[in-house]
């Protein structure tokens, strides 16, 4: 177990992301009071005072009515929902009077929400409320309030996406109830209301980002990096379509990226690039017509900002979305090519962090080093400075890892030693006291550690003490090092220690330790009726278990066994609950265990206990002849489209009579689901004579990729495979 580590890396972006490749590159967020519409058994959702402050800053409002905005806060804050309409009613006429059209979006939004909330807060409501009033909204506003309209439907899908799986489509296509929608119909209409919140692009692309500042936030980048409405708009679209949610609603012939196609080629071999598909409704391929229509839009610019920002989230869109054995390379080449030809723009550097990342996905880790180097040198303040800042201490950080046999016995075991960028490791073996282990705050068993341990256990005397130098790991692997345990330790209980630092302190350090008996001792447990069958347990309930010589095998007769039940309070008591011996053959029965258990043996000089705690259940007697299917395909990996071959055997069992038999002439329908959980493929098989069946079924190539499982229809068997694209070794 490890007890300290220095593999911990600080984020200085505080960024919400997984990891790096799917890290957007955005300017704007919608306001928190816009963009988060639903929270449980309430629309609105108020900071109080007490809490600390959001990352969201306030809205930017004119100084005349920034009165009123508060006014509305305190109302709110106060629970007067109706006096906040009421003020947010006059901010909304006044700022449409003043043509303050995002000021007017934003009380408009807010006032829909409040009123949903006084009519029991169903998110329903607030779409069907907004939807009517963008019917007469001015045109002006009507592209931030499509988009808000939009961003709804799709947080009001997140927060339900599990109604919308399996929910077929219905024939009246003018129903306005959301909870009778199915999954195509709401993407549908999301897709819809982005595409109108684009529809007067010319007109979108003279408006400055910085003229709806009442609506957005400031986001990670300079608001260069997308300076219009027009930019934020289509980003936001293309976040729509970049989802992964889009795999459940995947046509048979879907438009697919080709890795080899100009979609991850130059960028005028992308902005040329005319993909021939049937699919003309396909997310993916409307998220490159907007990469194209950006790219374009930005190509003359005076500043490379937006051009370059535009065109290095196109290469990630594409990587992410590509299928093919070139896409890596291709990518590679892409990111590098980025890098070098825009040395002095700080994009290099997130560049350069992408590249580290898919060095580091190939297990290249050199070469990973080596580019976050290049852009943490080059724009060491910078957000892909950062990046690779936090790539390079990832990649140099100091691992380790130690196992070893629980039981030390002649011959001596190995210490397992995994490590990286160490050179040293210190060891220690201490003794330690198992039975008085066994209770203890935050110590759940005796092989556990609190921090009650971590402060005396790592300050104990050694009973031995060494250091193992280390082949020293120049290209950041992983290695595993092996060495003998020592051989001339006393027979009983101790752990062995290791750390970084000869000092064994946790401060800038990594702890470990194991477990270990050193003892001859050989403990086999079976624990009685856990099958409830009394005609083949001989009505014997409890723990049954056999104590033999580990370096002979020879039985050993007479050994005392003791027994820690946990209590009613599931507490591991200090003294045992029951003792019994072994009889000749080395057998002892411990009976009436009601709870879990941990058993200890002793024999001589030497003792034993249990690694794991012991259950007896009084299960009732199995069904007589239950079905049970095992299923095996070919292969554990195919890629899109290869042959799936698979075959099962149906078998049944009697417990009680040890009576098993093959099933013959079974009727199943196998399944083929992807990781949406979507059906693929049907097949009807039934069983032979001898109880197997077998088919084959294809690999899908428009479905993505991923863990896919193949079940058998309204029954418990299913096995699992893996759908991937060829990745180079």
């Amino acid at each position: 177990m490890n007890l300290g580590s220095t593999e911990t890396t600080a984020d200085p972006l505080c960024n919400p992301f997984r990891n790096f490749m799917d890290l957007p590159m955005f300017t704007r967020f919608l306001l928190a009071t816009v963009s988060l519409l639903f929270t449980q058994n309430t629309i609105l959702a108020v900071q109080s005072p007490e809490q600390p402050p959001s990352r969201y800053s306030e809205p930017k409002f004119p100084k005349e009515r920034l009165p009123m905005w508060k006014q509305v806060e305190e109302a709110i804050q106060k629970g007067l929902p109706k006096t906040a309409i009421e003020k947010l009613e006059t901010i909304g006429q006044q700022a449409l009077d003043q043509k303050a059209y995002p000021e007017a979006a934003l009380a408009l939004a807010r006032k829909i929400r409040l009123q949903s909330d006084i009519q029991g807060g169903d998110p329903a409501e607030a779409i069907l409320g907004l939807s009517k009033e963008l019917q007469t909204a001015p045109d002006t506003m009507k592209p931030a309030l499509h988009a808000i309209l939009g961003h709804w439907y799709w947080s009001y899908f997140q927060s339900n996406r599990w109604q919308f799986q399996g929910r077929s489509e219905l024939a009246d296509e003018n129903s306005q109830d959301l909870k009778t929608w199915s999954l195509q119909r709401i993407f549908r209409e999301i897709d819809r209301q982005y595409s109108l919140s684009l529809a007067d692009n010319e007109s979108l692309k003279a408006t400055p980002i910085q003229n709806f500042d009442p609506l957005l936030d400031p986001g990670t980048y300079p608001d260069s990096y997308r300076p219009t409405l027009y930019d934020f708009l289509a980003h936001q679209a293309i976040e729509f379509y970049a989802s992964g949610e889009q795999a459940g609603v995947v046509r048979q012939d879907a438009f697919e990226i080709d890795a080899a196609s100009a979609a991850l080629g130059p960028t005028d071999e992308f902005l040329s690039w005319n993909p021939k598909t049937i699919d003309a409704d396909s997310p993916k391929l409307k998220a490159i017509k907007l990469y194209q229509a950006l790219l374009a839009f930005h190509a003359a610019d005076e500043s490379p900002d937006a051009r370059l920002h535009c065109d290095l989230e196109r290469i990630r869109f594409v990587t992410n979305n590509a299928n093919g054995e070139e896409k890596a390379a291709r990518t590679l080449g892409l990111l590098d090519s980025f890098a070098q030809k825009n040395p002095k723009h700080a994009l290099s550097s997130v560049a350069r962090a992408r590249l580290a990342e898919i060095h580091v996905s190939q297990n290249d880790l050199e070469a990973a080093y080596d580019a976050a180097l290049q852009g943490k040198n080059a724009f060491p303040d910078s957000i892909g400075g950062k990046l690779c800042h936090n790539l390079i201490e990832s990649i140099t950080a100091k691992a380790i890892n130690v196992s070893t046999e629980r039981v030390w016995n002649a011959p001596a075991p190995n210490i397992r030693v995994r490590y990286k960028n160490i050179s040293t490791i210190h060891f220690r073996i201490v003794d330690a006291d198992w039975i008085q282990r066994l209770t203890g705050q935050d110590r759940w068993r005796p092989d556990q550690f609190n921090e009650v341990d971590r402060q005396e256990l790592f300050k104990k005397i050694p009973i031995k003490a060494w250091t193992s130098n280390l082949d020293p790991t120049t290209d950041y692997q992983e290695v595993t090092h092996d060495e003998l345990a020592p051989v001339d330790l006393k027979p009983g209980y101790y752990f062995l220690l290791y750390s970084l630092n000869g000092q064994f302190t946790p401060e800038n350090n990594q702890l470990g330790a194991c477990e270990l008996w050193v003892s001859k001792l050989g403990l086999i447990l079976r624990p009685r009726n856990h099958f409830g069958i009394p005609e083949l347990e001989d009505g014997f309930r409890g723990i049954e278990g056999l104590v033999v010589d580990n370096q002979s095998g020879e039985p050993i007769a007479g050994a005392n066994v003791l027994c820690f039940a946990r209590n009613n309070s599931n507490q591991l008591p200090n003294t045992p609950t029951s003792r019994v011996q072994t009889d000749a053959t080395g057998i002892f029965r411990i009976p009436k265990i009601q709870n879990a258990a941990l058993i200890l043996v002793e024999h001589q000089a030497d003792r034993l206990a249990s690694q794991s705690e012991t259950y007896v259940f009084d299960h009732q007697a199995s069904a007589v002849n239950p079905l049970n299917v095992a299923l095996f395909t070919d292969r554990a990996i195919y890629r899109p489209g290869q042959t799936i071959h698979f075959k099962g055997i149906a078998t049944s069992s009697d417990r009680k009579t040890n009576r098993y038999e093959v099933v013959a002439g079974m009727k199943f329908t196998l399944q083929l689901q992807d990781p949406n959980g979507q059906i693929i493929e049907n097949l009807d098989v039934a069983s032979n004579d001898y109880g197997s069946f077998s088919g084959s079924m294809t690999a899908p190539r428009n479905r993505g990729t991923g863990t896919m499982i193949l079940s058998i229809k309204d029954r418990p068997f299913s096995t699992a495979i893996n759908v991937e694209e060829y990745k180079r070794p």
